[in-house]
Order: C-alpha cells, then structure tokens, then sequence
C-alpha cells in the first residue's frame, strides 16, 4: 500500500525497518475486559504483528486484524491470525462486532480521520459490544483524549466502563524514553 500524506510514518517505518518496535505481550486492557464481551466476534485496528488479535484467537474468538502496513500484515498472518491489509481512514465495516480493539494506532492519523475511524468503528459495534481504544498523547498534531472524550459523549448509548491517562518510562522499545497516554474502555447500548 502506498504511504499517503497525513500518515505519521514513525511506526510503519520501524516496522519496515526492523524487528525493535514488535510488541511482545498482550495488552493488559484486553485480557481485563474480555470477560464482559458476551460474543466472540472481533476487529482489532491496527493490529501491528497481531499479538492482541491472536490472543484472542486462543480463547475462541473471531478475529479479523486490520493495519496499513504490509510488514505488519505479513508478521500477523504468520501468528496465524486473519489479517488484511487495510487504511481505515476512508472505510466503512459491512459486518458488525461485538469487541473492537484500537491500541495506539489513532495518533498516526491527522485528528479528523482518527475521529471518522472512531465513528465508522463504532457504528460497527453491536449493541452491548465494546470498545477498546489506547492512545498515545505525547505526539504532536494527533487525535487528543479530549477528542475522544467529546466524541464519545456525542452517542448517546455509550457507557464509559473505564479510562485513565497514563504516563511511563518505556525501556523495552529502542532507547529508553517517556511516554504519555489515555485508554478508554465503552460499551454501546
């Protein structure tokens, strides 16, 4: 897929360039939240090397994993987990979901793609389903918690079930430095 303007590139290159940036655990939000999805039905947004979306294969789920990176796609379909090759930006889901999964991956986007993201993946969510959406705040001209927090006001059968800002050292990823973030877990209906 050709890299288009709007993209902030720093991830897709790493993973284009080396294996540094591959996530290694499983985001500890999923495995908190999962027991409170009823069906097994699951679209993990920008799912990188997949590790999340083949989790939640494990446990029995059905899982589709989404990324504009062919790397990316490439190392999660070799964790065996059904991934496509996708830009969110301008897409809309034909099917609906009962778990949807956006780890760090909004704040590559300029804020109002992120914003239609959110909104497409929302509507595709079934009632009772949930949301997941982690988000790093420390990158310039990105999608803000106060963003998120407005958009998810604006549906009226949102329930916010937990969020939190967060801040932390990160040594497991290149040299070590100092993330900020916001997690957000919703469900419609």
């Amino acid at each position: 897929m050709e890299k288009d303007k709007g993209i902030d590139h720093r991830t897709i290159d790493i993973y284009d360039r080396d294996d540094l940036y591959q996530i290694s655990r499983v985001n500890p939000l999923l495995i908190r939240y999962l027991e409170k999805v009823q069906d097994k039905k699951a679209l993990d947004i920008g799912c990188g090397n997949g590790i999340n979306a083949r989790y939640m294969l494990e446990l029995g789920y059905d899982v589709l994993g989404v990324d504009i990176n062919d790397s990316a796609i490439q190392m999660a379909q070799a964790n065996g987990v059904h991934a496509q090759l996708i830009d969110v930006r301008d897409f809309t889901w034909s099917d609906n979901f009962d778990l949807i999964t956006i780890f760090y991956s909004l704040q590559h986007l300029q804020t109002q793609e992120a914003i239609q993201v959110l909104n497409n993946a929302y509507i595709a969510l079934n009632s009772n389903g949930l949301i997941i959406i982690g988000i790093f705040t420390d990158r310039e001209n990105a999608i803000t918690t106060n963003d998120i927090q407005l958009l998810i006001e604006q549906q009226t059968d949102c329930q916010i079930l937990d969020e939190k800002c967060w801040e932390r050292d990160d040594k497991n990823h290149g040299a070590p430095h100092f993330h900020k973030g916001f997690y957000c877990v919703c469900r419609k209906g």
